[in-house]
C-alpha cells in the first residue's frame, strides 16, 4: 500500500512534529511515544498519530519491492548476548531504500545547512539545488559508496545541547559524513533520540534524500 501523506501541509510547526513522530514510528514501530518530550498536549496528539503512521508504513513493503521488509532499529538494539555495534557490522543480503519524501521532506531540508557542512560542499549550496532520489531508489548494501555518495546521521530534533558535538545554532544534531552506511547507521543507533535518520547525498548527482534498511522477507 501507499504511504500515507502529512495531514499538515499547511501549518509548518503540526507538519514538523507529524513527522518527526513518523519517524520515531517507522524506525522503532515497538517503542514507547510517552518518552517524547516536551510537546503541549495538541502537539503530542500529532506527534502520536505520526508515529500510528510510520508504524503502518513500516509493515509494509517498500513502495519498489514487495519481497522486502523493512528493519526495525529495535532489531538493531544491543541485547544480552551481542551490541547494536556487533549487529550493524555483520549486516549482510540488505538493500537500502528511500523513505516516503513527502513525509520526510521537512526532515531533509531542516538539517540541510547541517548536513552539507558535514559533507563538506564547498561554495553557496541550498536545498532547490538538489533533487530527491527517485520514489523507487534502492541499493544493495555491498560497504562504501564512491568519493561523491556520503552518509549522514542526522536528528531533527531541535532540543540538543549547543555543547554537544554537531549540534547546530538551531538545536539540531548531525554525525560524521561517511562513505560507509554502517558508519552513519553506527551513530545513528548512538544518538539518543529515537527520531535520528540517515541521508544519502550525492554530490555528483545532487540528490538528497532519508534512506533506511530493508532485507528480504524470506
Amino acid at each position: 500500500m501507499p504511504p500515507v501523506t502529512n495531514p499538515f501541509p499547511d501549518d509548518p510547526e503540526k507538519a514538523e512534529v507529524f513527522e518527526l513522530g513518523y519517524l520515531t514510528g517507522f524506525q522503532d514501530p515497538a517503542g514507547n511515544d510517552s518518552n517524547f518530550l516536551p510537546l503541549t498536549p495538541d502537539l503530542l496528539d500529532i506527534y502520536v498519530q505520526g508515529a500510528e503512521a510510520g508504524r503502518e508504513d513500516a509493515h509494509s513493503s517498500p513502495v519498489s519491492d514487495d519481497a522486502m521488509k523493512w528493519v526495525a532499529k529495535s532489531d538493531l538494539d544491543p541485547t544480552a548476548e551481542s551490541s547494536s555495534d556487533e549487529a550493524i557490522e555483520h549486516l549482510t543480503v540488505f538493500t537500502i531504500f528511500k523513505i516516503a519524501e513527502e513525509l520526510t521532506g521537512k526532515a531533509i531540508f531542516g538539517l540541510f545547512d547541517l548536513i552539507i557542512t558535514a559533507v563538506g560542499i564547498q561554495g553557496n549550496v541550498s536545498p532547490e539545488q538538489f533533487r530527491p532520489l527517485d520514489d523507487d531508489f534502492s541499493e544493495d548494501f555491498n560497504g562504501p559508496d564512491p568519493d561523491e555518495v556520503f552518509y549522514v546521521a542526522a536528528c531533527p530534533r531541535k532540543d540538543h545541547p549547543q555543547v554537544e558535538v554537531g549540534v547546530s545554532p538551531d538545536g539540531f544534531w548531525s554525525g560524521t559524513a561517511s562513505h560507509d552506511f554502517k558508519d552513519a547507521l553506527r551513530e545513528a543507533m548512538h544518538h539518543e533520540h529515537r527520531e535520528s535518520l540517515i541521508a544519502r547525498c550525492d554530490t555528483g548527482a545532487q540528490t538528497c534524500s532519508v534512506v533506511w534498511l530493508a532485507e528480504p522477507t524470506q
